[in-house]
C-alpha cells in the first residue's frame, strides 16, 4: 500500500511539474523600436478646479532587450465641454520624452513603468495646459507574438510561417481497420490528469503590447491627477531601410546612317 501510494505521489507530482511548464512562455525580452498610441481621460485637479479632460496621444518607445525603454510622446488634452467653467482652451498639446522599464515574467503579459517628462515651458492659466505635467504611468500588458510553436520532436513545422503543428494523415491513403476491443472500466480513470503539451516556444519577441494604466502619479507641486482610464499600445515599427538606386546605364547615340554617293552614268565615258 506504501509502494503504490508513493508511485502515486511521483506520477502526480511529474504531471503537476508538466502542467506548470506548460505555463512558462520562452521568449526573449521585447526590443525594438515600437509605435505608441493612446487613448483615454484624465482627471485633473489644480487645488480649485477638477477637470476632465479627454486624452489621446502618439510616440516612438525604443527597447533595448533588457527592460529598459526610452522614446518620446506627444499628448493632447482636450476639454469635452463647450463651455467649460472656468472658461478656458479647448485643446492643448503635450510633447515631452519617456523613459521606463518592462518586466516580463514568462507569462506572456508585461509590467511597464513609463516616466513622461513634459520638454519646453508648459503654458500658464486654467484649462487642458494643465495635464502636461510630470507623470510616472503604471501600465498593465498583454504581449503578442508573431511566430509560435512547441518545441516537440512529435510537431513537425506546418500551416502558417513559424508555427508547429501536429501531422496530417495523407487523404489519399487507405485507412487500415482497427479491431474492436472490449473497454475495460478502471475506477481510477476518472482521476487522471491530462498531460498539456511543452511550453510554447516564440521565435522572436513580442511585436505588439496592448496595455491598461493601473497607475497614475505626478511629481507636480500644484496638480494631482488620475488616469486609470488610459489605454495604451505599443506596435512595432520595421527597422529603417535605404533603397539604393540601381546605376544609371546610357546607351550610345545613334549616328545617322553615311550617304554613299551615287555614280552618274557616262561620267567615266
Amino acid at each position: 500500500m506504501k509502494r503504490l501510494s508513493l508511485a502515486a505521489l511521483i506520477v502526480f507530482g511529474s504531471l503537476l511539474a508538466t502542467r506548470v511548464i506548460a505555463e512558462i512562455i520562452e521568449a526573449s525580452p521585447i526590443s525594438g523600436n515600437f509605435g505608441l498610441t493612446t487613448a483615454g481621460y484624465e482627471i485633473v485637479f489644480d487645488g480649485t478646479n477638477t477637470f476632465h479632460f479627454d486624452v489621446v496621444g502618439e510616440g516612438l518607445v525604443t527597447a533595448d532587450g533588457s527592460g529598459n525603454l526610452s522614446g518620446s510622446a506627444n499628448f493632447t488634452a482636450t476639454n469635452p465641454s463647450s463651455s467649460p467653467t472656468p472658461a478656458s482652451p479647448f485643446s492643448a498639446q503635450c510633447p515631452g520624452t519617456l523613459a521606463g522599464t518592462a518586466a516580463e515574467p514568462g507569462d506572456g503579459t508585461a509590467q511597464i513603468q513609463l516616466q513622461f517628462t513634459p520638454s519646453g515651458t508648459v503654458p500658464s492659466g486654467v484649462g487642458p495646459q494643465e495635464a502636461c505635467i510630470p507623470m510616472t504611468i503604471g501600465l498593465s500588458c498583454v504581449e503578442i507574438y508573431p511566430d509560435s510553436g512547441y518545441p516537440s520532436p512529435l510537431l513537425s513545422s506546418g500551416g502558417n510561417p513559424g508555427c508547429a503543428s501536429l501531422p496530417t494523415a495523407d487523404p489519399t491513403a487507405t485507412p487500415t481497420p482497427t479491431p474492436k476491443k472490449k473497454k475495460k472500466h478502471h475506477k481510477a480513470d476518472a482521476d487522471v490528469i491530462p498531460i498539456e503539451p511543452w511550453p510554447p516556444f516564440y521565435l522572436s519577441s513580442a511585436t505588439r503590447l496592448k496595455c491598461i494604466a493601473t497607475g497614475v502619479t505626478t511629481t507636480s507641486t500644484t496638480s494631482s491627477v488620475e488616469g486609470q482610464s488610459l489605454s495604451l499600445d505599443l506596435q512595432q515599427t520595421a527597422p529603417a531601410s535605404v533603397t539604393v538606386p540601381p546605376p544609371v546605364t546610357f546607351s550610345p547615340v545613334p549616328q545617322p546612317p553615311t550617304a554613299i554617293p551615287l555614280a552618274t552614268p557616262g561620267a567615266n565615258g
